[in-house]
């Protein structure tokens, strides 16, 4: 958010979308985004996305690289 130089007030939004659903060997959950940051889940909805279990519930890590197969 700024103000210009004729007081008008910008606000810049972004809009993060889940890109998969993380579940811990605890039984906690959340969404990641495509930058790897956290998403709460939501009590209204669920997104379709891919599943993924077993990690560890210590605190969630991305990785340093990521290698992508075709």
């Amino acid at each position: 958010m700024w103000f210009d130089n004729r007081n008008v007030l910008h606000v810049e939004v972004y809009e993060r979308e889940p890109i998969a659903r993380i579940f811990t060997t605890a039984g906690n959950s959340f969404y990641i985004d495509s930058t790897e940051r956290k998403l709460p889940l939501s009590d209204k909805m669920s997104a379709r996305v891919p599943v993924f279990t077993g990690f560890p519930d210590k605190k969630f890590i991305r990785p340093k690289t990521v290698c992508i197969i075709n």
